[in-house]
């Protein structure tokens, strides 16, 4: 291998900067294809059927003690029961969540493809598409959307009891998880596997 008289130590320096740079470029690209990457059929069943049983779960958490202790004690189905529910499925190795453009607890704020897909909810507000993606570490992020159901009102309305919103007003004095109607586009629940 010849090398050329006139490579300065400067031109090195470019050269050997240029070669790096174009070594990067070639991973990043790499990697925003991998998050780009649809989910088959298939990935998406398997998703939606890991998600059915804990979201039916949750709504019987609700539903019971709705029943059983009126809408006030109910917050707690939703405010302490849901997480245990949501941190029993991460034993199976799944990542579950809930997420809204109004929230009531600013912990489940919506990151990435969850925003975009908010926001498509958002402008088509009546919509039950689901979402699906490969995320670059391989693991499929599957969301549904949630609708108000009549069970959420009580505390999710917007003619809530005064009572509840009471207790809402101390539990999450910054709540924005209210005004909805029946079947209004209430969030997002989601799952990684």
């Amino acid at each position: 291998m010849k090398i050329d008289p006139h490579l300065t130590p400067k031109h090195s320096t470019w050269l050997v900067i240029l070669l790096l740079a174009s070594i990067f470029a070639g991973g990043c690209g790499a990697e925003e294809k991998a998050a780009a990457r649809k989910a088959t059929d298939a990935e998406i069943m398997k998703a939606s059927q890991a998600l059915a049983p804990i979201k039916a779960q949750l709504k019987q958490a609700l539903v019971s003690s709705m029943q059983e202790h009126g809408p006030v004690k109910a917050i707690d189905a939703c405010r302490l029961e849901a997480p245990e529910i949501i941190q029993a499925a991460a034993a199976n190795g799944f990542e579950v969540g809930r997420t809204s453009t109004k929230l009531r607890n600013a912990d489940n704020a919506a990151e990435g493809s969850l925003a975009t897909w908010l926001e498509f909810h958002q402008s088509t507000p009546n919509s039950d598409v689901k979402h699906a993606e490969i995320l670059p570490d391989g693991k499929v992020l599957y969301a549904e959307p949630m609708f108000v159901a009549p069970v959420c009102l009580s505390c999710h309305g917007e003619n809530i009891p005064t009572e509840v919103k009471s207790e809402l007003d101390r539990l999450y004095p910054n709540d924005q998880a209210i005004g909805f109607k029946e079947n209004d586009f209430r969030g997002l629940i989601w799952i990684k596997l």
